[in-house]
């Protein structure tokens, strides 16, 4: 519920400042005046670890195949960085998040890691299981990948990263929706707290597979099944009645 107030109020700021602009030179008159540049040298000159990863402000964009994703980040401010991520396909909006990285209470950056030559660029959904270990969805890679919880290793992948479900492998080829244990486009994650078993949404874009692939923790292939009148099977969760949402 927070993360949809926080989407909302976002888009509205957005469309506000597009109204402003529509407006002109006199619109720009009525509008109040700017924080004094004081205030932006306080904010990027604090010691804060956010400072680190200060450089993610600003405008992210990448294409695969017809899919196009843009994010939009704000500099560190209050202990946190704020964005807004958007996807389209052929012109038409197929999934939006509003996304937050945030210190604890004392300030301190409690963790974070990324290593290019394992991670995919764009990480689409996380889950950490009943065991505290974290598995990452990366839906342009075709893969999909468990860690530590603190990020310190790689416990095991399924899937090979650039390597797609498809007819050729790669992004262009025809979904093919196989049964086993690899992916197209995994969007999103959840893992069952009885069994273990992990579901994952393969289906970010409607030019790839449409499905719920279901794994073992160890990565076994299990089932899938596609959802009837999706075009796209983009997010899901395990409700608290063990139901797949």
């Amino acid at each position: 519920m927070h993360k949809k107030r926080f989407a909302t109020r976002m888009a509205g700021v957005v469309l506000a400042a597009a109204a402003l602009a529509a407006h002109g030179q006199d619109a720009a008159k009525a509008a109040p005046a700017r924080p004094s540049a004081n205030l932006v040298e306080l904010v990027t000159s604090t010691d804060s670890p956010l400072n680190g990863i200060a450089w993610l402000a600003g405008c992210w964009a990448g294409r695969t195949g017809k899919v196009e994703f843009r994010e939009h980040w704000m500099r560190p401010a209050a202990g946190m960085m704020l964005g807004m991520g958007r996807t389209t396909t052929e012109g038409k909006l197929v999934g939006y998040e509003a996304m937050r990285i945030e210190l604890d209470a004392d300030g301190t950056l409690v963790n974070s890691w990324g290593d290019a030559t394992q991670l995919d660029p764009r990480l689409h959904s996380c889950f950490f299981d009943k065991d505290n270990t974290v598995w990452i969805a990366s839906a342009p890679s075709g893969m999909v990948q468990r860690y530590a919880h603190d990020g310190s290793k790689l416990l095991f992948q399924i899937g090979k990263k650039g390597v797609f479900d498809s007819s050729d492998g790669t992004a262009r080829g025809k979904p093919l929706n196989s049964n086993a244990a690899q992916y197209f486009m995994p969007s999103s994650i959840s893992v069952d707290p009885q069994n273990g078993d992990v579901y994952v949404s393969d289906g970010e874009s409607v030019n790839g597979n449409r499905r719920i692939a279901v794994v073992d923790k160890t990565g076994k292939f299990l089932r899938q099944w596609q959802p009837e009148g999706m075009v796209t099977v983009h997010c899901l969760t395990i409700g608290n009645d063990g139901l797949v949402y």
